[in-house]
């Protein structure tokens, strides 16, 4: 089970088995990507990354209205994002190319809205489950005539 500090962060580690792991956004009350979310994640590819048992980890939501929301856009977290990740890119490019890359099977469990960002992370996942009753995917960059 997951320590204190991760507890109380916007991104759960719960570690069910060394071979199955569940990640809970909980960053109320949206779950908007800041960074925090990033930070969280970036702690969770390195762990994922060093822990050879590992085969599948399932992305949820501790919001059952929303899954994972856009990317900050308060101001607050554009130095983080606009930094390099391990990969050499930005943290958010950095943290869903390596997603896609990782060798542990992702699962996006998704209930409630997933805009934006969270659409993107759900699809660098490798597989998607969705509430026919209350999920929804959005890309509203789309409509703004924004490149996502």
């Amino acid at each position: 089970m997951s320590d204190v500090r991760e507890m109380a962060a916007p991104v759960h580690i719960i570690e069910e088995t060394p071979a199955y792991w569940r990640v809970l956004f909980d960053n109320p009350p949206l779950n908007v990507a800041d960074q925090a979310v990033f930070e969280g994640l970036q702690d969770l590819l390195a762990r994922m990354d060093a822990s050879p048992d590992l085969r599948v980890v399932v992305f949820e939501s501790a919001n059952p209205d929303f899954y994972l929301a856009h990317t900050d856009m308060s101001g607050e977290s554009r130095n983080y994002t606009n930094s390099g990740g391990p990969s050499g890119v930005s943290i958010l490019m950095d943290t869903l190319v390596r997603l896609t890359k990782s060798p542990v099977v992702s699962i996006a469990k998704i209930r409630g809205r997933a805009r934006g960002l969270g659409s993107e992370f759900a699809l660098a996942c490798d597989m998607r489950f969705a509430s026919r009753e209350n999920a929804i995917l959005g890309q509203p960059e789309v409509g703004a005539g924004v490149i996502p």
